[in-house]
């Protein structure tokens, strides 16, 4: 989402789906290749020296992404028509995340949590003086809040990984070793999405 709002800022107006090649203006960036460069370059460090010292520093380092995340995706929303309780949205998706962090505090709290904060959210929803406002608000903010607190699946897999002996990544443990396994899950998908949409794609996505 990062990287096609940062797109969508540079490129303008000018850039629509099904424009063609004429109809695009140059990238001051050099493109999403370069942004997924310069990201990389930014933030892979920052995540081996997080992952190399795991435990609480971990937990906290998710957490912030999910705020940071839950910030743009309900900007993203807003920017897209849908009305939200971005601040509550947002609280919600970190609060989920934090009961990740910390399992044993409360047994099945996750479910409980997102239970609690749906209600919650349909309370500030009668805030609205339509209806029809009101339910948007409502599904577009619950929408958001448990996408982004999805990430706290990273932290639940910590917890819960099991060793694997004679497995590649075994001697990192299997907390980092079944985190970066992800990791890479996830920038394989990602890139290989990017390109094969590159290739064949016609139109944008968003």
């Amino acid at each position: 989402e990062f990287h096609q709002a940062l797109e969508r800022k540079w490129l303008g107006s000018g850039a629509t789906a099904g424009s063609g090649a004429k109809g695009r203006q140059p990238h001051p960036l050099g493109g999403p290749v370069r942004q997924r460069a310069i990201s990389a370059a930014l933030f892979v460090p920052i995540l081996l020296i997080v992952l190399a010292i795991a435990g609480p520093v971990l937990a906290i380092f998710i957490t912030l992404v999910a705020g940071l995340a839950a910030v743009e995706v309900f900007r993203l929303l807003r920017s897209a028509g849908y009305q939200t309780f971005a601040a509550l949205g947002t609280a919600l998706a970190v609060v989920i995340v934090l009961d990740a962090a910390f399992p044993d505090v409360l047994d099945g709290s996750g479910t409980l949590l997102i239970a609690v904060g749906v209600v919650l959210v349909a309370v500030a929803a009668f805030t609205k003086i339509e209806p029809r406002d009101g339910l948007n608000a409502w599904v577009a903010t619950v929408f958001g809040a448990v996408y982004v607190s999805m990430i706290g699946f990273i932290l639940r897999l910590g917890h819960a990984a099991p060793p694997v002996d004679g497995a590649p990544l075994a001697v990192l443990g299997p907390e980092r070793g079944w985190i970066i396994l992800l990791i890479f899950a996830v920038w394989s998908y990602d890139t290989g999405a990017y390109l094969v949409g590159k290739q064949f794609g016609r139109e944008k996505f968003l």
